[in-house]
């Protein structure tokens, strides 16, 4: 029972991904990862499993070879429509019980494209990332002309700390789509959690290139010029970022610490308070104002003191907080078009 998912791009919501990968781009097809029918049971291939064994992830412990198959096992064989059923579930919001028909959907068909997308997508609602990898990896050996499937399960690795597994997913995905600004997105951000910032830098630029107003790839080659202390690239992309993600706390705080790092001392508090207004929770962005109020204070006093001949600061006190550029500099934030 193949059923066609992607070929509208409109299936479970990934239209609401930014992906482009629905759309033709000439770019050669490869040849199915796996087989179709040994997809749901074999373990996953060994990309991060140094990484992976030692993450507890929805109570899977161990390399993938051990873990669980993706099916699971039930007595209700032909008497129900597991897939049907976790479409109701989840639109009822119960993701663990939709989890459930969904698994049981792929042990009734092991070609069930929609059984494995649902499971996918809901692993990564229940927090079960591991699980998701696996389940967008054995449905990218099912639709090996889609580079989505594998870009998805770029995500989940890098969401579970498996950034080289990311990397070697997204170039699969490359081959697959190689104008799709998401894989550059994703390798991205793997490359940067490895600390390789002229790598990320490069990969966020390309995503920009493909897609200039796509607002995750400029706030994040925004946060890798910012660990590059490039800030002034940082305060151009920041505020296009800004412009195209008017309502993203964490974008508003991150072009307030580029502005901060540049002088910019009126913008970078308008940014925070921004920041604070979209997410009043948000306590970076919060800690941010309040140390810039801080800093606005220390500042009047030390005029005042300076004109009546004294100055009880001290050389340190309140300066190297001050000063973004070192490194004790507000933390900043890195995003994607999964938010």
């Amino acid at each position: 029972m193949k059923r066609n998912l992607f070929t509208a791009c409109s299936v479970l919501g990934f239209s609401a991904l930014n992906f482009t990968a629905c759309q033709e781009h000439g770019s050669p097809a490869t040849p199915p990862i796996h087989s179709a029918r040994a997809a749901v049971t074999r373990p996953i291939p060994a990309r991060g499993v140094a990484v992976l064994s030692a993450i507890s992830d929805g109570g899977m412990v161990g390399p993938f070879a051990m873990l669980e198959p993706l099916g699971l096992e039930h007595g209700h064989a032909g008497r129900v429509d597991h897939v049907r059923r976790a479409e109701e579930l989840r639109g009822e919001g119960d993701v663990e019980g939709a989890l459930t028909e969904a698994r049981r959907g792929v042990f009734d068909d092991r070609e069930d494209n929609d059984a494995l997308l649902q499971m996918a997508e809901l692993s990564g609602r229940a927090g079960q990332k591991t699980l998701a990898a696996r389940a967008y990896h054995e449905l990218s050996g099912l639709l090996p002309d889609d580079a989505v499937p594998l870009i998805q399960e770029a995500r989940m690795r890098v969401a579970v700390g498996d950034n080289q597994g990311a990397k070697e997913a997204a170039e699969e995905a490359m081959k697959r789509d190689d104008e799709n600004p998401e894989v550059y997105q994703v390798i991205g951000r793997a490359l940067m959690n490895q600390g390789l910032l002229p790598g990320a830098i490069a990969s966020f630029e390309q995503a920009v290139e493909l897609a200039p107003d796509h607002g995750y790839a400029l706030n994040n080659l925004g946060f890798a010029y910012l660990r590059a202390n490039e800030n002034e690239k940082a305060v151009g992309v920041l505020t296009r970022a800004h412009d195209l993600l008017p309502e993203v706390a964490y974008v508003a705080n991150n072009l307030g610490i580029a502005l901060e790092r540049t002088g910019h001392m009126d913008g970078a508090t308008l940014a925070y308070e921004r920041a604070t207004e979209l997410s009043p929770g948000y306590l970076k962005a919060r800690l941010n104002v309040e140390r810039m109020r801080q800093v606005a204070t220390a500042a009047v006093d030390k005029a005042f003191e300076g004109l009546s001949g004294t100055n009880d600061l001290g050389p340190d006190d309140g300066e190297e907080a001050a000063d973004p550029t070192k490194d004790t500099a507000p933390p900043t934030e890195v995003g994607s078009s999964q938010n």
